[in-house]
């Protein structure tokens, strides 16, 4: 219902997941090399959609969960610059791609056209096992929408270096206003 900016520029049924690892990191200050192996469980319903076991290109990182967790792991988001080829490609990328395993759980939103459930089972270098759940009010989504101050963060984020800060600023404030205007062109 209505419209919510997403946190990140892929699939929304990975975002749980996503802000999950990223949540465990930070709850138990883990880098990437802290990380051993991950292993992605949802239903089947997400592996229909989020298809690529592997991200070689700009198009695949958006649909492989490996790659998403690789930029949350190594970069602690995933934005335009990680959707990058030379971050796709780097050394660092590919290696943490490998540690992600997905398994199809049908206990976790396989029935459901609303929820897609998924789980993190993140095994550390040393010996711990932390199981996480991706939770469906992960920020952003229609549960918790963003404030205006993380739609000015996700705005800046993805309009950086593509135009100059006086023009990103009159298109912030013609988006802000944008229900009032009597024609849509003001935005072209």
């Amino acid at each position: 219902p209505g419209v919510s900016a997403k946190p990140y520029p892929c699939g929304a049924v990975t975002h749980p997941g996503m802000d999950a690892l990223a949540r465990i990191m930070s709850d138990n200050d883990l880098t990437a090399d802290d990380i051993k192996r991950i292993i992605v469980s949802a239903g089947d319903k997400m592996w229909g959609v989020i298809s690529y076991p592997f991200a070689e290109t700009p198009f695949q990182a958006k649909y492989s969960f490996p790659f998403l967790l690789a930029a949350i792991a190594l970069r602690g988001g995933a934005g335009r610059a990680e959707f990058r080829e030379d971050f796709i490609r780097s050394d660092a990328c590919v290696v943490f791609q490998k540690k992600v395993e997905t398994k199809v759980d049908d206990a976790l939103g396989g029935d459901s056209d609303d929820i897609i459930a998924t789980r993190l089972d993140i095994e550390t270098q040393d010996g711990r096992t932390i199981t996480v759940d991706g939770r469906a009010d992960s920020p952003g989504g229609p549960i918790t929408p963003f404030n205006d101050d993380a739609v000015d963060l996700k705005f800046d984020a993805a309009t950086s270096g593509l135009l100059p800060a006086d023009k990103a600023e009159a298109v912030r404030s013609m988006l802000r206003t944008f229900e009032t205007q009597a024609d849509a062109g003001v935005l072209l």
